[in-house]
């Protein structure tokens, strides 16, 4: 896919307004969960659950209450404000997947994700396994990293099937959107495809690269310690299929 392509794929879907975005000022929000097998793997406790959050338009006159992350009585981060499970505003949405940084979550994107649903927008986030701020982070969640695609194609599966968000998806204006390693998924959501080999040799030419180098989220997870992993039974079959196309199908639109 053409990157300029792919940049006016998203400035159409922001140019989109629908009746949606013109009833509604008010943004729901809806959980659920689903099941991807690569989980087992990344998951500290081995859970092949996907955790997701959607955001939406909701009806006017729906009751939000403040997102947070923290302690309710000191929160750390004011995510903004959402109604729980209210009903949806308009018929089919823009439908944007949304996926977080090395050891966030989708809560953490909510202020993203919020801003969006006020817009007219139907937002998928997810918490990605093993890779997440709300459960341990794993050495599977920091180097299967191509398989954060997967989480968002479950997601998108999961809602469209979902009995109340379900009719409001739009595959024909779908787009993709993510933060730090989470635009990285983005691109790869779009068809782009890993290269471990060249990820080998620019982080032994560049050991202090924020790419190559530990994140302060898990600081044991050093450019050795996940070279000896990939070797291992448990995770070499993942590696070798780490070039496979993780592209979600109707993707139009892409946002770093």
């Amino acid at each position: 896919m053409r990157m300029t392509a792919a940049v006016l794929g998203m400035m159409l879907m922001c140019l989109a307004t629908t009746a949606a975005a013109r009833e509604s000022r008010v943004a729901g929000e809806r959980h659920g969960t689903t099941s991807v097998a690569s989980a087992v793997v990344r998951d500290a406790q081995h859970r092949d659950t996907l955790r997701y959050t959607a955001w939406y338009p909701a009806q006017a006159g729906s009751r939000e209450t403040a997102l947070t992350l923290g302690p309710p009585d000191a929160p750390l981060f004011d995510v903004g404000r959402a109604a729980l499970d209210a009903p949806v505003a308009g018929d089919r949405l823009p439908t944007l997947l949304l996926s977080h940084g090395n050891g966030g979550s989708a809560r953490m994107m909510g202020w993203l994700g919020t801003a969006l649903a006020r817009a007219g927008y139907l937002v998928i986030a997810v918490d990605h396994p093993g890779n997440n701020g709300a459960d341990a982070m794993t050495l599977p969640g920091s180097l299967l990293t191509w398989l954060r695609a997967d989480d968002l194609r479950a997601a998108l599966v999961a809602v469209q099937a979902d009995p109340v968000l379900g009719p409001h998806v739009d595959a024909e204006r779908l787009g993709v959107a993510g933060f730090s390693a989470g635009g990285y998924t983005a691109l790869l959501a779009a068809g782009a495809r890993p290269d471990l080999q060249r990820l080998l040799a620019f982080c032994t030419a560049h050991p202090d690269d924020g790419v190559c180098r530990p994140q302060q989220e898990a600081t044991t997870h050093t450019m050795e310690a996940r070279i000896a992993a990939a070797g291992s039974p448990e995770l070499s079959p993942w590696i070798s299929r780490a070039n496979a196309s993780r592209a979600i199908p109707g993707v139009r639109a892409v946002f770093l």
